[in-house]
């Protein structure tokens, strides 16, 4: 959905309709699950994707009949062949989508737009909250962040609050609430700016995990070695809380040029909340680095919070294959279901 926040709100700015099409949910083994999106425009343009294929024709119809009829609706698609209904797809399963239709006359849409705008680049935490009638109808939407519920008319925080989760939520009943993450917060912060890291933070950055690099060496820590960074930092290893602070939303991954680099950030990383701590190397080297922390005081707990060897077990080789690994598990790591926000 972030992807599709500009596009959508300059659509309406500029007197355009917009249909959103979001799955609700799923079951089984369809190709997308809840809150993958697709704008789609009255002209029949689309953007974003929810699955491909059959289903994603039919969403798209269904959406033009939207246009057509100026109204929202939902339905559920059965993907699974030689069943009543189904629309021949081989992965099977089942998606109810929502096809919400935005008119650059509803001024709620514009507010919640808006403020979904504005929060995209404050690095903070944001849910777009929507009620859903049984018809496919939205009465009314608005967008939690920071304790708070603004632009909606009557669904209130205390009802959005339990389910704010990292992932989607739709309560069960005729008329529905739908929660989804729409804004993450925190940074990924790369420490060394090798070739490892220059495969890594255009994927990070991609899978929105808001990439900072940080490198003691001007040539690696350079922001047209990295434009996709959200920031490149010129610093010392020794002193980060000098140049940032890692917070409990963040993610931290070592790829330096050498064992005393590694040791000195992560003496530094284990005494913050981050939730991801990763460390690139041998088994040689990350055997000597966890016998020096254990020498300063850190226990073996301390040391089970780093990923290490860092990313999931691929037999990555080359630069690209690594980076791929590590994007891997850092996205195992935030799609972890969440203990709270759970519906009812």
């Amino acid at each position: 959905m972030k992807a599709l926040l500009h596009p959508c709100l300059c659509a309406l700015r500029n007197g355009r309709p917009v249909v959103i099409a979001t799955i609700l949910e799923r079951s089984g083994s369809a190709p997308r699950g809840a809150g993958a999106a697709m704008l789609v425009y009255e002209d029949g343009r689309a953007a974003g994707t929810v699955g491909g294929g059959a289903v994603e024709r039919r969403v798209w119809e269904r959406a033009m009949d939207c246009f057509a009829q100026r109204r929202s609706s939902t339905a559920r698609y059965r993907l699974s062949p030689n069943e009543v209904e189904d629309i021949g797809m081989v992965c099977g399963g089942d998606v109810t989508v929502l096809c919400w239709y935005l008119s650059p006359a509803d001024r709620q849409a514009l507010s919640v737009f808006s403020r979904l705008s504005e929060l995209s680049a404050s690095g903070t935490d944001a849910w777009l909250v929507r009620r859903i009638e049984a018809g496919g109808g939205v009465p009314d939407a608005g967008v939690c962040c920071e304790g708070k519920l603004s632009s909606a008319r009557c669904i209130t925080y205390a009802e959005a609050e339990p389910l704010l989760s990292r992932q989607p939520m739709l309560t069960d009943g005729p008329s529905r609430l739908f929660v989804e993450p729409v804004l993450r917060a925190g940074h990924a912060y790369v420490f060394g700016g090798g070739h490892i890291a220059q495969e890594l933070v255009p994927l990070l950055n991609r899978l929105d995990f808001s990439p900072i690099v940080f490198d003691d060496r001007a040539d690696f820590a350079s922001k047209a070695l990295f434009p996709d960074a959200a920031r490149v930092i010129l610093g010392d290893f020794r002193a980060v809380s000098s140049y940032a602070a890692i917070r409990p939303a963040d993610y931290v991954v070592i790829m330096t040029r050498g064992h005393r680099y590694d040791h000195e950030l992560l003496t530094q990383v284990l005494r913050t909340d981050a939730a991801y701590i990763g460390l690139i190397g041998s088994r040689s080297k990350i055997a000597h680095t966890k016998s020096l922390l254990f020498q300063e005081g850190f226990t073996e707990a301390d040391f089970a919070r780093v990923h290490t060897p860092v990313g999931l077990p691929i037999h990555a080789e080359t630069p690209p294959e690594i980076a791929v690994s590590i994007a891997a598990e850092m996205i195992l790591k935030r799609n972890e279901p969440s203990t709270t926000g759970k519906a009812d």
